[in-house]
């Protein structure tokens, strides 16, 4: 079913006709009849927006809004998962590409272990796990990882007064 099949349906179940429907938005009566033949994707995303709030529709799948739900954070909802969707993909490549940067940590990563990551400051971590491991002497570096160089527990010392 089109978008406009499914506005047509919802206009008709909620109201007596298109025509009534077409008064109380205010929209030229022939506009709207000749939208939902041909399509909507001419119309303003404005007056599909507000007709998707009047008929408590969706405007990215035009499904019904669950009752209470405000239309506004469903759109912002729609966009945050798009976001995400963007960034879920952007990050998997991004984690696959580090992975091989990573991979020389698997010798390291037997027993109890923790993962610093320095993403402004690549040097951070070792910063502040070495002033921590001064304090709490459980705490064992193994090795860590800076550009793509493999550095072991020395090297992370090093590191940490960079």
């Amino acid at each position: 079913m089109t978008k406009a099949e499914i506005l047509k349906q919802e206009i008709l179940r909620q109201y007596k006709s298109v025509r009534q429907f077409a008064m109380e938005m205010e929209i030229p009566y022939s506009t709207l009849v000749t939208a939902l033949d041909r399509g909507i994707e001419g119309m303003a995303y404005g007056t599909v927006i507000r007709m998707c709030d009047r008929l408590s529709l969706n405007p990215v799948d035009f499904s019904s809004l669950e009752k209470g739900e405000v239309l506004g954070e469903k759109i912002l909802e729609n966009r945050v998962m798009q976001y995400y969707v963007q960034l879920n993909k952007k990050g998997r490549k991004k984690i696959l590409e580090m992975m091989e940067d990573y991979a020389q940590l698997d010798k390291d990563l037997e027993g109890p272990t923790a993962i610093a990551f320095g993403i402004e400051d690549e040097t951070a971590p070792a910063r502040i796990l070495n002033k921590f491991s001064k304090e709490a002497e459980a705490l064992q570096i193994k090795s860590g990882v800076v550009d793509g160089e493999d550095y072991d527990e020395a090297g992370v010392k090093v590191l940490a007064t960079i």
